[in-house]
C-alpha cells in the first residue's frame, strides 16, 4: 500500500479522487484510460493546477486509507466489546484515547494498538482518506429515501442528512473488480434489525466506503460490507457482521459479539469455495407463525443454486425464490439474495439465516425485500444447518455428483415448485431433522 507520507501532497489528493470517481461513475479499469482529452492514448495521466500531470497509482494501491487500512476496527475515545467479537484480518486500535477492553473474551488476528504512534498515525491517514472520500463529486443523490430494496451500479451516492438502511441492499460491480461504490452522509447511518448490504457479479468489499458525517448505528443481526468511516461512534449491536472495517475518527467504537473481517481487503476477489446452506422451521410473527425451508449450495467455480419457500399464512403472504443472485457466507451465517415471487408478484429478496453453535442459543432467520416485507425471529421447531467446504487454493475442483443430488433430493429444503406448494407445510411444525 502506498503510505500518505510517500506521495506528495501537491499530487496525490487530485489523483486519488480523480481515479475514484473515474471508477465510481464509469465502472471501468479507470488506470488504464485517458482522464483528459490532450493525454496520449494508454497514459493514465491527469492535470494539474500548475499544468503538470501526474499518473495516480495503480487501483490495487489506492491510498484511500493509508495505514488505517491495517486495521480491522480503529476508535478515536475507547474501544469497548461485550460477549465474543472476533476481528480478524486486522488489527484493534485507539487513538488518542488509550481504552480497550472487552478482548477477551473478544479475539483479534492483529495487533492491538492502544493509544501507541502506530494508531495515531492511522487516525491521521483516516482523516484524509475521510476527505478524499467526501471531497468526491455526487452522482446520484438519495436524501430521504430508504437504502432498502434498492440495487445500486458503481457510484457516489450522497445523503444530505440521515441515511436509513431497512432490509436489503445490493451493490452490482457489473462484472467489474475495481468498481467502486461511495456513500457521503451528512449526519446518522442506521441500519434496521436483520438488514443487509450484499456485493454481487464482481465487486470488492475494500472498494466499499461509508463515509458518515456523525454517528453510525448498525442493528442487530446487521451484515454490511465496506468501510465504515464514522467522524464520531460506530455502535455494532448483537450479532453484526462487517466484511470490512469499522473506523471511527473522534468517538468509540462499541460492540456486542460481533464479527468484522478485512482479510480480503486489496488481495483480489474472494475465492470460490463449496459450501451449503440448508433448513427449515418456522419463526414467530405478527398474528401467529411463519414456515420456511431453503437449500443455497455455492459450488467450487462459483456457481450458485437452491431456492426458498416462505409461508406466512397470517398474512396470507407466500413467497418461492427459485433464482440465486448472490451468496455469502460468513462463519455460522449465510446471506443470499434471490429474485422471486410473492403471492404472484415479482421481487428480488434477502434471506439471512444463522446456526447457533451453542445449544442455549437458537437459530435465526430473517427475510426482507420489497413491499414492506421484514420477518426476523428465533428458529422453532427446526434447524439451521452452514456447511463449509474446501476454498481456493484447497480445493482440489472436484465437485461430485452427490453434492448435485442433494440439490435435486432437497426438495423440503427450499427446492419448491411454487406459490401452492406452501399449503404441503406444517403450521409452524418443522421436522427438525436438520
Amino acid at each position: 500500500m502506498y503510505s500518505f507520507a510517500s506521495i506528495s501532497a501537491r499530487t496525490s489528493r487530485l489523483a486519488v479522487v480523480a481515479l475514484l470517481t473515474c471508477l465510481a461513475l464509469s465502472g471501468m479499469s479507470c488506470s488504464k484510460v485517458n482522464r483528459t482529452p490532450t493525454s496520449p492514448a494508454g497514459r493514465a495521466t491527469m492535470d494539474l493546477s500548475d499544468g503538470s500531470r501526474t499518473a495516480p497509482p495503480p487501483v490495487t494501491d489506492l491510498p484511500v486509507l493509508g495505514t488505517a487500512a491495517n486495521f480491522a476496527v480503529l476508535g478515536a475515545s475507547t474501544v469497548t466489546s461485550t460477549g465474543l467479537t472476533v476481528l480478524s484480518g486486522g488489527d484493534l486500535g485507539v487513538s488518542p484515547g488509550t481504552a480497550i477492553t472487552g478482548f477477551g473474551p473478544g479475539v483479534v488476528s492483529g495487533a492491538i494498538h492502544a493509544g501507541d504512534p502506530v494508531a495515531a498515525q492511522a487516525q491521521l491517514d483516516l482523516a484524509a482518506g475521510y476527505g478524499l472520500l467526501t471531497g468526491m463529486a455526487c452522482t446520484t443523490t438519495l436524501s430521504g429515501q430508504d437504502l432498502g430494496g434498492m440495487t445500486l451500479a458503481p457510484g457516489v451516492y450522497c445523503f444530505a442528512s440521515s441515511a436509513q438502511l431497512t432490509g436489503g441492499l445490493v451493490l452490482d460491480a457489473q462484472g467489474n473488480p475495481d468498481a467502486v461504490f461511495v456513500f457521503q452522509i451528512g449526519s446518522t447511518l442506521t441500519t434496521a434489525v436483520a438488514s443487509s448490504v450484499v456485493l454481487i457479479n464482481g465487486g470488492r468489499q475494500c472498494n466499499v466506503f461509508w463515509a458518515v458525517g456523525s454517528s453510525a448505528t448498525l442493528g442487530t443481526n446487521t451484515h454490511l460490507v465496506g468501510n465504515v468511516i464514522s467522524v464520531a461512534s460506530i455502535t455494532l449491536t448483537h450479532g453484526v457482521v462487517i466484511a470490512g472495517r469499522a473506523l471511527a475518527r473522534a468517538g468509540a467504537v462499541t460492540m456486542d459479539a460481533d464479527s468484522v473481517s478485512s482479510a480480503n481487503c486489496g488481495a483480489g476477489p474472494i475465492p470460490p469455495c463449496r459450501q451449503r446452506a440448508h433448513g427449515e422451521g418456522s419463526i414467530a410473527v405478527a398474528g401467529g407463525m411463519a414456515n420456511f425451508s431453503f437449500n443455497v449450495h455455492q459450488k467450487s467455480d462459483g456457481r450458485l443454486s437452491g431456492s426458498l419457500q416462505f409461508m406466512n399464512r397470517g398474512k396470507g403472504s407466500n413467497l418461492a425464490i427459485k433464482t440465486l443472485t448472490s451468496v455469502v457466507f460468513s462463519g455460522s451465517s449465510v446471506t443470499f439474495v434471490g429474485t422471486g415471487t410473492r403471492n404472484g408478484v415479482a421481487g428480488t429478496y434477502t434471506v439471512t439465516a444463522t446456526s447457533s453453535s451453542s445449544p442455549m442459543l437458537s437459530d435465526r432467520f430473517s427475510i426482507s425485500g420489497p413491499g414492506g416485507l421484514l420477518e426476523s425471529g428465533n428458529v422453532k421447531s427446526g434447524k439451521i444447518r452452514i456447511e463449509a467446504r474446501k476454498c481456493g487454493h484447497d480445493d482440489d475442483g472436484d465437485d461430485d455428483d452427490e453434492d448435485d443430488d442433494d440439490d435435486d433430493h432437497d426438495g423440503g429444503h427450499g427446492h419448491g415448485h411454487g406459490d401452492d406448494d406452501d399449503d404441503d407445510h406444517d403450521d409452524g411444525k418443522g421436522d427438525g431433522r436438520h
